[in-house]
Parts: structure tokens; C-alpha cells; sequence
């Protein structure tokens, strides 16, 4: 008899320890899943700060080649070849 009750007594302790791994395994399992969109959430804002700081860069950098390239006189000396009428110009 006594064997009878260590055997049920075992296997209930069993269940209960089976119920509460299954019960922590679950709640891990959604966490997993919270971080993995958490993460790729983030992901997706690091690429829009990327772009949006690549862009502001490529802006700098492209506004001052273009200024030294207008202030170097290249651009003027170009300007100047062409012939622009002038309003006041006479015939």
C-alpha cells in the first residue's frame, strides 16, 4: 500500500511540475515574441534615422560643393560667356 501512495503521490508532483514548466515555457514563449517585435521595430527606426541622416548629409555636402564651386569664379567665369541681352540694351 505504501508503494501505491509514493507512486500516485510521484506522479501527481509530476503533473503539477509538467503544468507549471508548460505555464513558464508559454510566458517565455511570449516574450520571445515581444522582444523579437520590439527589435524589429527598433531595426526599423535605426533604417529611417539612416536614411533621413544620409540624405541630410548628401544635402550638406552638395550644397557646399555647390556654393565653393559658385564662389571659386568657375561658375561666374561660365556665366560670363554667355550673351545675355540686358534690358537696357540698345539696337
Amino acid at each position: 500500500m505504501n508503494l501505491l501512495l509514493v507512486f500516485v503521490i510521484f506522479h501527481w508532483f509530476t503533473a503539477v511540475l509538467l503544468l507549471q514548466l508548460e505555464k513558464k515555457m508559454k510566458q517565455l514563449e511570449e516574450q520571445v515574441l515581444k522582444a523579437d517585435k520590439d527589435y524589429f521595430d527598433s531595426c526599423k527606426k535605426l533604417e529611417s534615422a539612416r536614411a533621413e541622416w544620409d540624405s541630410n548629409v548628401y544635402k550638406v555636402v552638395y550644397c557646399s560643393f555647390v556654393r565653393s564651386f559658385v564662389l571659386s569664379g568657375v561658375a561666374i567665369g561660365c556665366w560670363q560667356s554667355f550673351d545675355v541681352p540686358s534690358a537696357h540694351h540698345q539696337h
